[in-house]
């Protein structure tokens, strides 16, 4: 049942978002996905430690988190 509420409580937000806020969020990805931090399976072969994401590094991080 717990499930079946979240699934609702989910529903309900997104059809309750304001247009500002979607392209807000939306509008991360271009940020956040291009030359992103992430490292590839050569850097882990070349023991290279993971980098990742700071916290608060940028205005579209904190408005996807």
């Amino acid at each position: 049942m717990a499930n079946l509420r979240s699934k609702v409580v989910a529903l309900v937000r997104l059809f309750t978002t304001k247009e500002d806020e979607f392209q807000a969020f939306m509008g991360t990805y271009n940020a956040l996905f291009t030359d992103s931090p992430e490292n590839t399976k050569a850097d882990y072969d070349n023991g290279v430690p993971l980098q990742g994401y700071k916290q608060g590094s940028s205005p579209e991080l904190e408005q996807y988190c």
